[in-house]
């Protein structure tokens, strides 16, 4: 592996931690475990989240349909996918807290 890919993969890392803590900054890690929860479960909840984003409102699904349904059908989807992002947020929020 080139130092290039592994200076980028570093930067990738520190990028969704700086993430992290953004997102969870009320909820600061203050124990070794809070910080262990916030890594284990912090990032790949992220993943997730976005991996969900992505497919559940990918192009090809909305192209095929009309402008009409596209906001009858898109706006109760992103209203969902926002409801499940923020169980997914609050419930590492609060193991980041009390762990």
């Amino acid at each position: 592996m080139s130092f290039r890919r592994i200076l980028l993969v570093a930067c990738g890392v520190v990028l969704l931690l700086a993430t992290q803590l953004w997102i969870f900054v009320p909820s600061f890690p203050r124990s070794l475990l809070g910080w262990g929860a916030l890594v284990v479960l912090g990032l790949p909840v992220s993943l997730l989240i976005e991996w969900i984003g992505e497919e559940s409102l990918s192009a090809r699904f909305w192209a095929r349909r009309s402008a009409a349904s596209r906001i009858l059908l898109g706006v109760p989807a992103v209203l969902v996918l926002m409801g499940v992002s923020l169980a997914l947020v609050w419930g590492v929020r609060w193991l980041v807290a009390y762990a």
